[in-house]
C-alpha cells in the first residue's frame, strides 16, 4: 500500500510538470510545421527547420474608405495589419488614429521624383526643372555726372511735387536682356537758423529714378534733428538702383527728390539735396565742397538675349 501510494504521488508529480511545460510551450506557437518557434516570437511561420517556407501569410483584405475612418472595422485599433482593396493602398497599418499604407508606388517614368501631394500620400512625379542660363552681361557704357552746389535741391514745403536733380541721361538698348545700375550718393541737410532754436524733429523725404517720366523705383529717407547748439543737421545719402530689360530704344533717365512729410520744422523752414542755405555762421556744420554730389551709372547687354 505504501509503494501504490509513493507511485500515485510520483505520477500526480510528474503530470503537474507536464502541464506546466504544456503551458509554457503553448504560450509561443509555430504554424507550418511541428518545429520549435523562435524564442522571441509569439506566433512563427515556418515550413523548414531552416526557417523557409514555400508559402506566404495572407492578410485579410478589406476595402477601406479613408485613411481617417476605421471602416469597415468598428474602431481605430493601433497595430492592426490589413491589406486594403482601395486605391492601391496594399498593406496598411492602423496607428490608433488612421490607416498607414506601407505601400511605396512605383515610378513610371524615368526622372520622376518622389514627394508627398495633399493627401500625404507619396506619388511619383514630373518635375520641370529649367537649366540654368548663364548671364553674359557685357558693359557697354560707364558714366559719372557731377551734381555741383548749385544744381542742388531747396525743399520748402512737404507733399511737394518731385524734382529733377542734376542732369538727365540716356542709354539706348540694343538687346532685349539689359541691365542699368545707377548709383546717387549726396547730403541732405536741414535750414540753418541762426539765435532761433527748433524743436527735436524729423524730416522725411524720397529720391526716386525715372524713366521715360514714369517712377521705376524709389527709396524713403528721414533726417533727424535736435536742438542741442542749433547746429546745422545733414546726412549722406547713397541711392542704388538696378533696372533690367528695358525696350529696346532711347531710355531717358532722370533722378528726382520731393519732401514728404515733417515734425518739428518751423514754417516755411528748408531741407537742402546737394546743397546748403548760405551761412557764415561760426555754428556750420557743413562746407561747400562736402555738398558735392555724384550721379553715376554702368548699363549692361547680354547680346545672347537678343
Amino acid at each position: 500500500m505504501k509503494n501504490r501510494a509513493s507511485y500515485k504521488g510520483k505520477a500526480l508529480y510528474i503530470l503537474i510538470i507536464f502541464c506546466y511545460l504544456s503551458v509554457s510551450v503553448k504560450s509561443q506557437v509555430t504554424i507550418g510545421a511541428s518545429i520549435t518557434p523562435n524564442p522571441n516570437a509569439l506566433l512563427d511561420l515556418k515550413e523548414a527547420m531552416d526557417g523557409s517556407s514555400t508559402k506566404g501569410l495572407l492578410l485579410p483584405r478589406v476595402n477601406l474608405t479613408n485613411s481617417t475612418q476605421a471602416a469597415p472595422l468598428s474602431k481605430h485599433v493601433e497595430g492592426m495589419m490589413v491589406y486594403s482593396l482601395s486605391n492601391s493602398d496594399g498593406v496598411c497599418i492602423n496607428d490608433g488614429s488612421k490607416w498607414r499604407s506601407t505601400t511605396l508606388a512605383q515610378g513610371s517614368v524615368s526622372g520622376q521624383f518622389l514627394r508627398i501631394n495633399s493627401s500625404l500620400k507619396p506619388v511619383w512625379e514630373v518635375v520641370s526643372i529649367p537649366l540654368a542660363q548663364e548671364n553674359k552681361f557685357i558693359l557697354i557704357e560707364t558714366k559719372s555726372i557731377s551734381v555741383p552746389k548749385a544744381q542742388g535741391l531747396t525743399l520748402t514745403s512737404n507733399d511737394q511735387v518731385w524734382n529733377i536733380y542734376g542732369n538727365s541721361f540716356s542709354v539706348t538698348p540694343t538687346s532685349n536682356k539689359n541691365r542699368l545700375i545707377v548709383t546717387v550718393q549726396t547730403i541732405v541737410s536741414k535750414e540753418y537758423q541762426t539765435g532761433s532754436s527748433y524743436l527735436n524733429g524729423w524730416v522725411s523725404y524720397n529720391g526716386g529714378i525715372f524713366i521715360n517720366n514714369d517712377l521705376k523705383a524709389s527709396r524713403i529717407g528721414r533726417l533727424a534733428f535736435k536742438t542741442v547748439n542749433n547746429r546745422e543737421t545733414f546726412q549722406t545719402v547713397t541711392l542704388h538702383f538696378v533696372i533690367e530689360d528695358l525696350p529696346i530704344s532711347q531710355q531717358d533717365i532722370q533722378i528726382k527728390f520731393r519732401r514728404k512729410n515733417s515734425s518739428g520744422m518751423q514754417s516755411g523752414k528748408a531741407i537742402y539735396i546737394g546743397t546748403r542755405a548760405n551761412i557764415t555762421d561760426s555754428a556750420q556744420g557743413l562746407n561747400d565742397f562736402l555738398t558735392n554730389s555724384i550721379i553715376s551709372y554702368q548699363y549692361y547687354e547680354d547680346k545672347g538675349g537678343l
